[in-house]
């Protein structure tokens, strides 16, 4: 009957793993370490490699993974392959290095040497969670999930941490503000509570105003855009848009259809 700390049941999990060359400091493991972390950091870069990272959390920490295939795509491509850590051949015979077959090749000798030294770490996901689980079994797979390890702090994420502790701390010391300063953040917070409120009333008022027009038989949307995932300015344009409905196929086009799959 024991369940996670999230109130929800998870696979156990394997212990995290460890370089072969942690306590290594001999000039090639220098070397190697180095290029793997390049890697590692390029494909953390979603700008450069194109991967859409996503967010999980592994032993209490919250955690950049992907999935094996897009780790491929971006190594294959024109500005990962120039990464790629060289592969040894049995009879060191020289190989088309640009050729389709080498360059795959390269690619998953590269990510599985990075899963060899953990800084690539294979992991279990359970559907719709966030909660990560390190496998037993190390071994590349395209389909599997992979946690990015040791990836460098970004400069936005350290921007951000001393913000927050310069907001927290000015908060503790607000009775130590001078009159002028605290009536000016009163004045803010009413400014900011007024803004709410605006934008609640407009989503009220487009609400209803589609109900109206939905009524009558022409139903629109004011600021269509509102609520989309969109920048702020965007989020106010257009202005209005017609909520017309998509076209129904013809009889003529779906006894088309019917008689091409006869």
């Amino acid at each position: 009957m024991g369940s996670s700390c999230c109130g929800n049941d998870h696979a156990p999990s394997a212990p995290l793993p460890t370089s072969p060359l942690a306590h290594d400091d001999s000039a090639t493991a220098k070397s190697l370490r180095s290029q793997m972390e390049k890697i590692t950091a390029y494909l953390a870069n979603s700008s450069q490699s194109g991967v859409k990272l996503r967010e999980g959390v592994l032993d209490g920490r919250r955690v950049p993974f992907l999935k094996g295939k897009h780790a491929v795509a971006a190594l294959s491509s024109s500005k990962g392959t120039p990464l790629l850590l060289p592969v040894e051949t049995e009879t060191n015979a020289d190989v088309d290095s640009d050729s389709s077959d080498s360059v795959q090749a390269r690619v998953t000798a590269t990510l599985e040497t990075l899963l060899l030294h953990a800084l690539l770490i294979r992991v279990d996901k359970a559907p719709k969670q966030k909660q990560l689980g390190v496998t037993a079994l190390q071994s590349w797979d395209p389909a599997a999930y992979f946690v990015l390890a040791h990836v460098p702090t970004s400069p936005y994420h350290l921007l951000g941490s001393i913000a927050m502790v310069a907001v927290v701390l000015a908060g503790v010391m607000f009775p130590l503000w001078p009159d002028t300063l605290r009536i000016g953040v009163l004045y803010l917070s009413y400014a900011l509570l007024g803004l709410l409120g605006v934008l609640f009333a407009v989503a009220m008022v487009r609400l209803a105003l589609y109900v109206v027009l939905y009524v009558v038989g022409k139903p629109g949307w004011l600021f269509p855009n509102l609520f989309a995932d969109v920048g702020i300015l965007e989020s106010f344009q257009p202005v209005w848009e017609w909520d017309v409905p998509a076209p129904a196929p013809s009889r003529a086009s779906s006894a088309s259809g019917t008689a091409k799959r006869e």
